[in-house]
């Protein structure tokens, strides 16, 4: 039984080309959830009133 090496190739060679585009995707997915989780805390955030600093925190920054 021979083996038809082109027909080897062409899969191994779709395989890698499927799991590149695959990685790619997710990571594509991964920065563009980061971005809108980051949108959405900033603006939660600025809803709420900053906490007054501490009489230490104060101490500390001046000089």
């Amino acid at each position: 039984m021979a083996i038809d090496w082109s027909k080897v190739f062409e899969v191994f060679g779709s395989g890698v080309i499927g799991v590149f585009t695959v990685m790619f995707l997710l990571m594509l997915l991964t920065q563009l959830s980061t971005k809108i989780i980051d949108l959405i805390e900033k603006n939660w955030n600025k809803d709420e009133q900053p906490e007054p600093k501490s009489q230490a925190a104060l101490a500390k920054e001046k000089p």
